[in-house]
């Protein structure tokens, strides 16, 4: 595409081209990496957001996606009938203070 790194018609993909040179760093031509600053509701709104489209993207995930949630859930309530019925008591826990902390 372009004359090289320096060229302005570099491109991104061309960087595996250079990578392999002496003094040639591996992040050369790659684009800034983009983050997006969410908390909170917003980020849970965003994260919800994204899967939704995944899911009517996709379809194949739909499969991955239900089994995983699937072994969630089993696992989940495993272990709240195992919390509910047979609670850790304190004479259970040999260490309670395991970093010294008072």
């Amino acid at each position: 595409m372009g004359r090289g790194p320096e060229g302005p018609l570099f491109h991104a993909s061309e960087a595996l081209q250079f990578s392999g040179r002496a003094g040639w760093s591996y992040n050369l031509g790659m684009l800034p990496g983009m983050t997006i600053n969410v908390r909170g509701t917003t980020g849970l709104i965003v994260a919800a957001a994204i899967i939704v489209a995944v899911l009517i993207g996709f379809p194949a995930y739909r499969v991955f996606f239900g089994i995983s949630v699937g072994i969630g859930v089993i696992v989940a309530g495993l272990l709240y009938l195992r919390n509910k019925y047979r609670p850790i008591k304190d004479t259970d826990v040999d260490n309670k203070r395991p970093l010294g902390l008072s």
